[in-house]
């Protein structure tokens, strides 16, 4: 609907089966991954990986289509369906946030082709981008903004399109969604503060322990004082041979 693909001609033809296959296979999908996570709660330490990642195509492609629905179909769809629940969305300007999801999407998709290319590897040769002022630049935006938008904004967008999907909210029943969405939107807002809190301290102990410019200057110059010292000494053994000599 953000991207005017959705219309009501092709609602309950099309879209709606294929929301419920992919809501099936997400379904199947998070069984499987409790499986795993359950089975690796029982072992002391994970099992290594015998292949490089770059080898494992069929993960690649459950990997990355899972993100591509999520993050970056999910983002797009986060910021419509919750500014709908939220009642800032309305039929007076809905153009302008056909807009602005449709904005939010694309640089989601951005950020989803950076996360292949990290995944692959390309970043680790390139100063410019593997320096440390991207990497802290990097780590504050996707705490800040991307959790902001896929987990605040997109929990309560995916109750809010979920209850429409299956038919369960009605002109009726949107007394009852729509406070749910918001209540929902509300939990992980405060789950988002209590990780950002946990991040911030941890930003905080990683800058104290780093050394501080001062420190370096301190260990290079401690390292030069011997070198220096050792020439004087060589020096005045030189001059000492020469006294001799003269004698």
């Amino acid at each position: 609907e953000v991207y005017r693909l959705r219309t009501v001609h092709n609602t309950n033809s099309f879209w709606r089966p294929v929301c419920w296959m992919v809501a099936i296979i997400f379904a199947i999908r998070f069984g499987w991954h409790s499986k795993h996570f359950l089975e690796q709660e029982k072992l002391e330490y994970p099992p290594i990986k015998r292949h490089h990642r770059r080898l494992h195509k069929m993960s690649f492609v459950q990997i990355f289509s899972t993100k591509f629905v999520l993050e970056v179909l999910g983002a797009a769809g986060a910021i419509w369906g919750f500014f709908e629940a939220a009642t800032i969305r309305t039929p007076h300007n809905k153009e302008q946030f056909h807009l602005i999801a449709g904005t939010v999407g694309g640089l989601f998709l951005f950020r989803y082709i950076s996360v292949i290319l990290d995944f692959c590897l390309c970043f680790a040769s390139s100063p410019a981008l593997s320096g440390e002022r991207v990497s802290a630049v990097a780590r504050w935006a996707e705490m800040c903004i991307a959790k902001m938008v896929l987990e605040v904004f997109g929990s309560g967008g995916a109750v809010w399109g979920f209850s429409d999907i299956f038919g369960l909210r009605t002109p009726y029943t949107l007394g009852v969604w729509r406070p749910m969405a918001i209540a929902m939107s509300a939990l992980f807002f405060l789950r988002w503060i209590w990780q950002m809190c946990g991040f911030y301290k941890q930003e905080q102990e990683l800058l104290l322990l780093k050394p501080s410019p001062t420190m370096e200057t301190e260990v290079t110059s401690n390292d030069e004082e011997p070198q220096m010292h050792d020439v004087e000494l060589e020096m005045s053994d030189l001059q000492f041979h020469e006294e001799d000599n003269k004698d």
